[in-house]
């Protein structure tokens, strides 16, 4: 847009009059997304003295509010990846536990929550769902002394005989096997 500007044949008022647009439409930009700029930063904007020295600063000024935003972008990622695995550590108990759940109430999409547990956990969202649960599993088998069926309907796992079937898949031994050897 400066460059058309300066090969126009325009009075110093009417080129002054289409900056102060330019930067009007810019600082409009930059309120919608909630950076912040300082009164120099602005001033620097306002009091140019030629087009070139506009261009210097719109440049300087724009590369800043573009790294602003980014910061802010990625301080909201890690805020809302935060939130989302402070949530699942409190519900991986729930049998009702869902990717689409959580997706749902942090209104993002599934592939989206599922993309970014896979990132965290460097697991996929049922497997860490799953070791949460066994890990809580073999501490209540080795602290409590609950029946293994009130364990595992305790961890958020409804089929208790499949729940066996795949811990000692995983263990090599039935939870009651593994409560006798941690005794």
């Amino acid at each position: 847009m400066l460059a058309e500007l300066k090969e126009k044949d325009l009075s110093i008022y009417m080129l002054k009059a289409m900056c102060f647009d330019l930067i009007n439409t810019i600082l409009k930009c930059i309120s919608e997304s909630r950076a912040q700029y300082n009164a120099n930063q602005l001033r620097g904007l306002v009091e140019f003295e030629s087009l070139e020295g506009l261009e210097r600063t719109l440049d300087l000024f724009i590369k800043e509010i573009c790294n602003e935003v980014k910061r802010n972008k990625l301080n909201r990622q890690n805020e809302l990846r935060d939130q989302i695995l402070t949530y699942i550590h409190q519900q991986y108990t729930s049998h009702s536990l869902s990717l689409e759940q959580i997706a749902e109430k942090y209104q993002l999409s599934s592939s989206y929550v599922s993309r970014m547990i896979k990132e965290e956990t460097s697991y996929p969202f049922t497997k860490y769902i799953w070791k949460l649960r066994m890990e809580e599993c073999k501490r209540q088998l080795k602290d409590t002394t609950l029946p293994i069926k009130e364990i595992v309907l305790d961890i958020g796992y409804l089929d208790v005989a499949n729940f066996i079937r795949k811990f000692r898949k995983e263990e090599g031994v039935t939870p009651g096997q593994y409560r006798k050897n941690v005794e």
